[in-house]
């Protein structure tokens, strides 16, 4: 579809299995992808075995290590409105496995006539379900066999836009223990009961390198001098932990994995570092060592930078970034204005606020699992449940 031809996969796995995945090494122009194609869960997979998807899914993890790793998350689905196997398969892909590490698109196929007004009438029901999307491109399919139209190079000059387009600074190399962390999450996923359950009160850590009061609000109220602080952003709670610059710089490998154990019950599932308008190799150095100290290479990572007035600048700035650092730490870019207009910092504020709520990990399997376990036990051994000497009810 992409390449107006069909792409012979380079290698494939578990076919008639729960995620299966292929791999092909496609061409566009002036670009080179390694497009790996996943099948999402049904609505009946429930009752499919976990240990299959859970050596499916690590095969998977393995094979993209071995590649350059993860630029971009494309979701596919049949226009009309999203369903619960199409929330379970955006948190399973996006949230659970690339850790919000990565951005994620939307491509829709559907009636030529809704091609249109699709997006209008369904953005608003996607975020209230917790999807959200950097881009959007809709595909107008044949109503007789349900192929997309793919005649005019406008529709897939679209497609393809969408794919070479930059959305991230750097890609993310699927290491550390994303394994160890991802198999809980889909694991609770598979179930029914993660969607009941309140979810444990997610922890921010910021580091502050800008050494002055920040205009920029990181939350209603919340500054980036904060010490600790607990805030309500769209009636979700968030906990917000400062870490100070100078413990990272001055403690060394083990002072840092001190602070890894201190923080690690709170359940860090986002990183915010605030970057000085002018940035030394002492600055560099601090954010790699955050990046180290709080798992950055699973924990997605947003960085503002002061001063500059544009994202154009901020992407330009990070170019100069030294090359280890680009290579190596993928990140989410914006800044502060460092005078104070109002009309711009509102601005920034509220893109701040938003991409906190889009790119917070949630702990889908702490709180639910045990949950689970609870109630499974009470059911069991309850005095008085049972009818007959087998248990049974």
């Amino acid at each position: 579809m992409i390449t107006g031809r069909n792409a012979a996969p380079e290698s494939s796995h578990g076919r008639g299995e729960i995620l299966p995945f292929e791999w092909s090494h496609i061409s566009i122009p002036q670009d080179d992808i390694n497009l790996w194609s996943v099948a999402g869960l049904d609505d009946g997979d429930e009752a499919v075995s976990t240990p299959l998807v859970e050596k499916n899914l690590k095969l998977f993890l393995e094979e993209i290590n071995l590649t350059a790793g993860i630029d971009l998350l494309v979701f596919c689905m049949r226009a009309g409105k999203a369903k619960f196997a199409h929330v379970r398969n955006y948190n399973v892909f996006y949230a659970a496995i690339c850790r919000k590490k990565v951005p994620v698109v939307i491509v829709v196929l559907g009636s030529s006539a809704d091609e249109h007004t699709w997006w209008k009438r369904n953005e608003g029901g996607l975020r209230e379900k917790g999807m959200r999307f950097e881009k959007h491109v809709y595909i107008p399919c044949s109503t007789s066999s349900g192929q997309p139209l793919l005649r005019d190079d406008g529709t897939r000059l679209r497609l393809v836009g969408l794919l070479k387009e930059k959305y991230v600074s750097g890609t993310w190399r699927v290491g550390g223990d994303v394994f160890g962390m991802a198999a809980p999450d889909v694991r609770t996923l598979m179930g029914e009961s993660w969607r009941r359950e309140k979810r444990p009160t997610p922890t921010i850590a910021i580091c502050d390198m800008t050494g002055q009061e920040t205009l920029l609000e990181i939350a209603p109220g919340v500054r980036a001098s904060l010490q600790s602080a607990s805030v309500l952003i769209n009636e979700l709670e968030y906990r917000f932990e400062r870490i100070c610059p100078h413990s990272l710089t001055t403690t060394g490998s083990a002072g840092t994995r001190s602070h890894v154990s201190e923080h690690g019950n709170n359940g860090i599932r986002l990183l915010m570092f605030f970057m000085p308008a002018t940035a030394t190799e002492a600055t560099w150095i601090t954010l790699s060592q955050f990046y180290s100290a709080y798992k950055g290479d699973v924990i997605p990572l947003i960085i503002i930078f002061q001063g500059p007035t544009g994202q154009k600048i901020v992407e330009n700035v990070w170019k100069d970034a030294p090359l280890n650092i680009q290579r190596r730490i993928g990140a989410y870019l914006t800044y502060c204005p460092e005078l104070e207009a109002n009309s711009e910092v509102q601005a920034t504020t509220t893109t701040l606020t938003n991409m906190i709520e889009e790119r917070c990990l949630v702990a889908f399997g702490a709180r639910t699992l045990v949950l689970q376990g609870i109630r499974a036990y009470w059911k069991r051994y309850r005095p008085g449940r049972s009818k007959d000497p087998t248990g049974r009810n």
